[in-house]
């Protein structure tokens, strides 16, 4: 007999962070697909570690609607030209207002 998989949701609390990112998880979900709970729950420690909250075996269970959650992707996203310059503009940014205030200071 073959076991088509099913679809569990993960849901992210306070504190859980995107681990390429860094972008808060709070009040996110993911989907992930696995024959079973414990399967889907291995690809999900794999993909994220320990850094979300809870498995659901549904949306409804879940309270994505309830609660507004937003879906975010299970598998990595590529880079974006427009991610990577905010991330070196928000460095130098920061480096920037800390050279001011040291000239400020001398």
């Amino acid at each position: 007999m073959i076991q088509t998989p099913r679809e569990f949701i993960f849901t992210f609390g306070f504190g859980h962070y995107h681990p390429e990112t860094g972008e808060s998880l709070n009040n996110k979900y993911v989907r992930v697909r696995g024959l079973d709970f414990l399967q889907a729950r291995e690809k999900m420690t794999r993909r994220f570690g320990r850094s979300w909250s809870f498995q659901y075996s549904s949306e409804a269970a879940a309270g994505v609607q309830r609660y507004k959650l937003t879906e975010i992707p299970f598998e990595p996203q590529p880079v974006t030209r427009d991610a990577l310059l905010g991330g070196v503009l928000l460095v130098a940014g920061v480096l920037g207002w800390y050279v001011a205030v040291a000239l400020v200071m001398l």
